[in-house]
Order: structure tokens, then C-alpha cells, then sequence
């Protein structure tokens, strides 16, 4: 259990461990097989995830101490997604 800042509601829980890197590949698709990495979760008091940090080698080309963090700032909150323009 840690605090953010003090404020109301504010703790975080996280949540480590080591997982393989090809059950992330719905995360990025790529994920090489074999491969262990560090992943650390933390989530608010509402139970939703606010961090994920990868840290490790992931795709074949990482290096091996490279660190990925997701972080997830807003929620229900409208979002327009626009897909990419195609390339001819």
C-alpha cells in the first residue's frame, strides 16, 4: 500500500511478479516466447488499474533493462478515436 500525494481516496495498491513475455502479446503483439520480464501493477482505491510497468525484454530487439509503463490517467470520460489515415 502506497499514497499519492496525500490526497482523499488516494491509495495505491501494486502488485509484482515475473511473467512471461508471450502473455503480453495482446498488449504488444510481437512478444517474443521464452522470455521473462517484471511486471508491476498498481491500481487506486476504486480498484481500477492507474499503472503497468514492463520491465525487461519483451520483443526480440529489446535490450535486456528496457522499462514500458502504461500509465491511465482518465476515466469515464467521453474519447473520439480516429483510425489512421492509410498509407497508399
Amino acid at each position: 500500500l502506497v499514497t499519492d500525494g496525500g490526497q482523499p481516496n488516494s491509495a495505491l495498491w501494486r502488485i509484482a511478479g515475473r511473467v512471461r513475455s508471450d502473455s503480453l502479446r495482446s498488449l504488444l503483439p510481437g512478444a517474443a516466447p521464452g522470455l521473462f520480464v517484471e511486471l508491476q501493477l498498481t491500481f487506486d482505491a476504486q480498484e481500477r488499474l492507474r499503472e503497468a510497468q514492463i520491465t525487461g525484454r519483451v520483443l526480440p530487439g529489446d535490450e535486456t533493462d528496457v522499462v514500458r509503463v502504461l500509465s491511465l490517467l482518465s476515466f469515464d470520460e467521453p474519447v473520439e478515436i480516429t483510425p489512421p489515415k492509410s498509407v497508399p
